[in-house]
This record gives C-alpha cells, sequence and structure tokens, in this order.
C-alpha cells in the first residue's frame, strides 16, 4: 500500500472519513485542492470512485445532499462505468452521468446483452474480452516466460443441467386436476417452489428434489467427496417466501443440516443497496464461522458481489435473462485458495448446476454468440454460430442426461438442436423441452393426446446451412445491406418523410410558454405542468404524425406496428421531458444552495441580504429562460425526428416482410385448452 500511495507519489487517497484522518498518503478535499494549486499541479491526478446511489443522492445530481461537488465542478479524463448493464439507462441516470464533464467515457459489463441488442455503441467502439479469451490466455501461456501467468487462478465453469421427471414422476403420472378434469403438465421451477402460508404447495416434491440431490449418485451432494468440494455454495429462487421455507427446510434435512443457512432475500428489492450490504456482512460472517454454508437469495448477490468461497451455484428459478443467468452463474468463478489441514488448495472448478435444461442450453447459446458482434442479434451464419457455441465448450463444458439418464458432455450440435425438438408458445422465445433430456415426453410437455399425436408428425426440417442467394436488383429494391438486413439510407428516408408528411409543422411552442407561466404563478404545481406539456406534446407530436401516417399508408401500415410507434415515440417524448425538466431543478436547487451559503457569509463579503436574494433571483430567472430555449429547441427537433422516425420504421417493416421466405406455419386448434389454468404446477399452451 505505501509503496503506492503516498506523498512521494503522484496519486493520493482523498477522503473525509474521520477514520483516515492523518494518515499516510490520504488528504482532505481541501488539502488535495490545496496540493492542485501548487507548482507541480500538473503532475498531480486524481481517481474518483462514486457509487451511482451516492452520486443520485446530491444536490448538484437530483437529490438532496450538499456532496460531491467536486464530481460536477471538475473536468475530467474519463468517466467509467462500472456494471454498464445494471440500471443505467433510467432518464435520472442519464441526467447524473450528463452532469459529469468529461472527454470520454468508458463502460464496463460482463453481460452487455442489451446494449449490444439495441446497438447502443458502433462495432468499433466495442471490444469484446470473454471468459472464453481469459480461458484461453490461461491455457496458451508460455509457460517458459519470466511473467507469472495472471489467469493461472481463475477456475474453469462447469455447467450440470438435470431433469426432473425421475424425482417427482409420481406428481408427473398424477396429473393436475383443472375444472374436473385431469390433465397432465410440464414441469416449472417457480411452481414447484410456491409457497401459501410458509409452506411450500408441493411439499413431498420438494422433499424428494433434497434426498436426490443428496442421495442419488449423479447430483451434486450426494457423496462426502462432492459435499468437501461444495462446502460453500449460493442458490437462487425466485420469491421470498420460497427462500424462507427452503431454509427451515434445509435446516431440518438430516445432510444440509450440517450447513449454516444465510437467508440472503431481504424484502426482494435487487437495487436497494444497503440490505445487499447487509446481506453480503451475513455471508461472510457465515463463511468465517462454519465449515460449510448455503446462501439462498432471491437475487441479491448476483452481481458486483465477490465471495471467492463460492464453488456453485444452484439456479432454482425460471431466471430467463442471459444477463441476469450468466451474473449469477459467475458468482462462483472468483479464485480462491482454501486451507486444508496444513497445506493449501486452490478452487480449480467452479460449478453452475440448473433443473431447467430448456432454458440453460437456450442462455448458454445466447452466451456463446450474443456477446460476439458477428453473431449478436441472431446475426451470422448457423456454422458461425456453431462454431462459438464449441469454442465457449472448449472451457465451459455442459453436462446433461442422456436417455438412460446418465450424465454425458454435450457437444455443440446438441446444445444448439436439442432447444429446438419441440414447441409451445411458452417456449419459443424462451427455451425448449427436449426428448434427448426428457425420456417421457407425454408426461413432461404436458399436452392433451390429441396434440401429442400432431407434434409427432411435424417432420425436422434441416437448417439451411448457407444464406439465402437474392439478386443485385432484389437487394437494391429491398435496401439491403451485405448482411442481408434492411438498411435504408438517410437520404431515401429524408426524402420519403417529405412525400408522407409534406411541409406540415407539429408546433407546441403555445404548451411551452403556457408551462413556463403556469411554473412562475404556481410552484407548487410544478409537476401538474410538467404533466400537462407532455399530452399536449403526444398529442401534436406523436399522435399527429402517426395517423398522418396511417393515412398515406394505408394497409401497409399494421395496426401493432403503429401501437408499437406510438408507444416508442411517447415514451420518448417523456423520458425528453424528464430529463430536461430534472436538469432545470438541479440548476434550481444548485443556485438556492449557493444562496444560502451567501447569506451565511454575508458578513466575511459584505453583502446585504437585500444584494444577494436579488443577485440570485436573477440566476434562478436565467435558469428558466434556459430551461424554456432548451424545452422549445427539444420539443421541436423530438416533433422533425418523429415523423422520419415513423417513417423508417414502416418503411423497414415492409422491405423486411418482402425479404423472408414463406414460411410453413403449422396450427393446432387449441380448444381442447379452454379452461385450462396457468395456476398450476404445470401448464400448458400451444403455439401457433
Amino acid at each position: 500500500m505505501q509503496s503506492f500511495w503516498g506523498v512521494d507519489r503522484v496519486i493520493f487517497f482523498v477522503s473525509e472519513v474521520d477514520a483516515l484522518k492523518g494518515k499516510r498518503g490520504v488528504l482532505t478535499r481541501e488539502e488535495y485542492t490545496h496540493l492542485l494549486l501548487g507548482k507541480d499541479s500538473e503532475n498531480v491526478k486524481c481517481i474518483e470512485f462514486v457509487s451511482l446511489q451516492d452520486m443520485k443522492g446530491s444536490i448538484y445530481f437530483g437529490g438532496q445532499y450538499d456532496k460531491l461537488g467536486e464530481v460536477a465542478n471538475m473536468e475530467w479524463d474519463i468517466l467509467v462505468i462500472d456494471e454498464a448493464h445494471e440500471g443505467v439507462d433510467t432518464y435520472k441516470t442519464d441526467v447524473a452521468f450528463d452532469r459529469i464533464k468529461r472527454k470520454f467515457t468508458l463502460h464496463l459489463s460482463g453481460t452487455p446483452f442489451k446494449a449490444l441488442a439495441n446497438n447502443k455503441f458502433a462495432d468499433d467502439a466495442i471490444y469484446n474480452w470473454t471468459y472464453a479469451d481469459e480461458q484461453k490466455k490461461k491455457r496458451d501461456w508460455d509457460v517458459s516466460a519470466e511473467e507469472e501467468n495472471p489467469y493461472s487462478t481463475l477456475p474453469q465453469l462447469n455447467l450440470y443441467t438435470y431433469q426432473m421427471s425421475e424425482i417427482i414422476k409420481d406428481e408427473l403420472q398424477q396429473g393436475i386436476e383443472i375444472d374436473g378434469e385431469t390433465e397432465e403438465y410440464a414441469f416449472d421451477l417457480n411452481e414447484f417452489f410456491a409457497v401459501t402460508n410458509g409452506k411450500f404447495n408441493h411439499e413431498s416434491s420438494v422433499d424428494k428434489f433434497l434426498d436426490a440431490l443428496t442421495r442419488q449418485t449423479k447430483f451434486p451432494f450426494s457423496t462426502e467427496e462432492l459435499r468437501d468440494e461444495l462446502k460453500h455454495t449460493f442458490w437462487l429462487l425466485d420469491r421470498v417466501d420460497s427462500a424462507k421455507a427452503l431454509t427451515k427446510k434445509l435446516r431440518e434435512h438430516p445432510i444440509f443440516q450440517e450447513y449454516e443457512v444465510v437467508l440472503a432475500a431481504g424484502d426482494g428489492k435487487l437495487d436497494d443497496d444497503e440490505e445487499t450490504m447487509k446481506s453480503y456482512d451475513k455471508v461472510v460472517a457465515a463463511i468465517a464461522q462454519h465449515e460449510k454454508t448455503i446462501t439462498l437469495s432471491v437475487g441479491q448477490l448476483t452481481t458486483g458481489i465477490t465471495i471467492p468461497e463460492w464453488t456453485a451455484v444452484l439456479m432454482l428459478s425460471n431466471m430467463r435473462s442471459p444477463a441476469l443467468y450468466i451474473q449469477a452463474a459467475f458468482r462462483a468463478q472468483n479464485p480462491c485458495l482454501f486451507k486444508v489441514g496444513t497445506s493449501f488448495k486452490r478452487k480449480e472448478n467452479a460449478y453452475v448446476f440448473d433443473f431447467d435444461p430448456a432454458r440453460t442450453l437456450t442462455i448458454f447459446e445466447q452466451f456463446a454468440n450474443n456477446l460476439n458482434p458477428n453473431t449478436a442479434k441472431c446475426g451470422g451464419t448457423a456454422e458461425e454460430r456453431k462454431e462459438n457455441v464449441k469454442e465457449l465448450l472448449n472451457f465451459f463444458p455442459v453436462i446433461g442426461e442422456d436417455e438412460q439418464g446418465e450424465l454425458v458432455e454435450l457437444d455443440a450440435e446438441k446444445v444448439l438442436t436439442i432447444p429446438r425438438k419441440i414447441r409451445s408458445v411458452e417456449v419459443v422465445k424462451r427455451g425448449f423441452m427436449s426428448n434427448f433430456l426428457f425420456q417421457n415426453i407425454s408426461n413432461i410437455f404436458g399436452a392433451p393426446k390429441e396434440v401429442i399425436d400432431i407434434i409427432t408428425k411435424f417432420e425436422p426440417i434441416e437448417e439451411p446451412k448457407s444464406k439465402v442467394n437474392l439478386t443485385e436488383e432484389v437487394q437494391k429494391d429491398l435496401s439491403l445491406d451485405e448482411n442481408g438486413e434492411v438498411a435504408l439510407s438517410d437520404e431515401f428516408v429524408i426524402g420519403r418523410t417529405k412525400d408522407v408528411f409534406g411541409d406540415k409543422i407539429y408546433d407546441v411552442t403555445s404548451q411551452v410558454q403556457e408551462t413556463m407561466t403556469q411554473m412562475e404563478q404556481a410552484p407548487d404545481k410544478v409537476q401538474k405542468a410538467i404533466d400537462k406539456l407532455k399530452e399536449a406534446v403526444k398529442q401534436s407530436a406523436v399522435k399527429a404524425v402517426v395517423d398522418t401516417a396511417q393515412s398515406t399508408y394505408g394497409s401497409d401500415m399494421k395496426a401493432a406496428d403503429k401501437r408499437q410507434i406510438e408507444s416508442k415515440l411517447n415514451h420518448e417524448a417523456d423520458r425528453m421531458i424528464d430529463k430536461l425538466h430534472t436538469n432545470y431543478e438541479i440548476e434550481r436547487n444548485v443556485i438556492e444552495n449557493q444562496r444560502v451559503a451567501e447569506q451565511q457569509a454575508r458578513y466575511e463579503t459584505g453583502k446585504t441580504s437585500e444584494q444577494i436574494d436579488k443577485e440570485f433571483e436573477q440566476k434562478q430567472k436565467v435558469a428558466m429562460e434556459k430551461f424554456n430555449e432548451e424545452l422549445t429547441t427539444a420539443i421541436s427537433d423530438f416533433a422533425k425526428e418523429s415523423t422520419k422516425e415513423t417513417v423508417k420504421t414502416v418503411e423497414t417493416k415492409k422491405r423486411s416482410v418482402k425479404r423472408k421466405p414463406s414460411k410453413m406455419v403449422s396450427e393446432i386448434i387449441c380448444v381442447v385448452f379452454q379452461g385450462q389454468s396457468r395456476h398450476s404446477l404445470w401448464h400448458t399452451e400451444i403455439i401457433r
């Protein structure tokens, strides 16, 4: 520490915490500011660590407390946003970041699925360093080099996925009674662990599940040797009451009673930093005091938290988000050195145990492909996607069950094809069930016999190995790029917008002026005035635009597309006005904070109270005029952009429909499903 921080270095630790005052290398903010005014100020650098929650509490970023003024006032070289996938897309966060003056911004994320899917960054602004890259470096490091392999301590992840049919086959065979009739059903993890009045709805099944984990040899806690490798594990559930009920079950279980069970569920809120730290402290304390622990969570401790001792994660919920799933899975992949007797043992492997093979394989494929710009958003050829899966499997093996229930390592072909074997509405976009992983489909995929008969007659069609070749004339007519995707030029969009909307002007200047007047005359009703302005913008710059487009495009603009465009533009209008208003409120609060400070120091400055008030009254007036100008300009620009956005969306949809070859669609009459309920442990639906 002293070799890095200290008075003989150009990096100092700046803190106002009492416990650090007077420590070597630690400066107060005032001392640091004084240092900046010295002769060697060019050599003095500053790195400031701030949590998003702390920053939002500052008066300079939308909060109420006079703190972090230096963050708002300094000119920074770069803003680094860690865990950039975590709730940074709200307008309040945008406002906070926008108020930091800097030259560059770097977003860091281990799971940027959403950002890549939404084209948030240009291809040349993306740098990828994946788990597979890390493990390749670990494997291929030159052992003859003098430099130590920095990747050697990183464990390899292993994914085990299990079927549930044998554990709960009695319930599967019994079915569930709906409207007096017994129906078969498909397995659902969230419903499996559902609780009523503190008790599991399917108590005997949960008991069998825990017994299987500790007694059937293929499961993770079945032998003393396996339990020794999994001394500290992290179990993820869907509901707080489920976690509480499972805590009780584990403490009463013949094997799991040996483990200290930590309930890290809080009230289920994932954005409560204080509650998360309480849970973290509980886990750290439990591991320090007990040889074996199990941590139960409903979302806490899944991101930005390091518990080195965790060696496995058990997925006991229907988590569908690839980002959330991968973040949780990697909680077990942190390096750790365990003390075993008088020696030490390094964690070589980390594990993920999953009990929903459908979801597991779907997310694995997304993890392999959706972080690669070439194959994100379903891009790339089938062969390229398969190669990515094969590459990841080298370092992240997936072990599933074969038809005999034996564990086997899955290859890329199985990972990609198993999820496509049988289709249901519930799983078309989320995950699929397979004959390979489930021996008795009529039991697991719970559909009436009539539906099963139809499904079994489906003939599989092999996916094309290469892209369909279109003539240059067709590609030009459909505005296709080199990847076969519709890409309209700016010139075309501008010209077509002129054709559709002509010289119409969607002006809301009068509504803006009315809002300003209301804010001045009735400060206690500011939000009401802002909400009224939002509605005016939606009517004048959204609904009017979409209706005009509808009258021009007719049937080419589908009702669903119209609703989607209108909803998107309404959301953008709300966000735009909210951001501008929040910025204005921050300006007002900062000015008022400065006025109070000036009043408190008027004996030193010699100014009178009246002079100070008049000076800051003028500043408030200037701030409102600035808000008025920015609001008018932004809404005017938004109205213009909304016309182009509407045209671009409709024209892209038209060409996309023409681009797609005709498909074979299997429709199943759903009369047999009338009256079925979603509130059962297993449910059945059908795809059209």
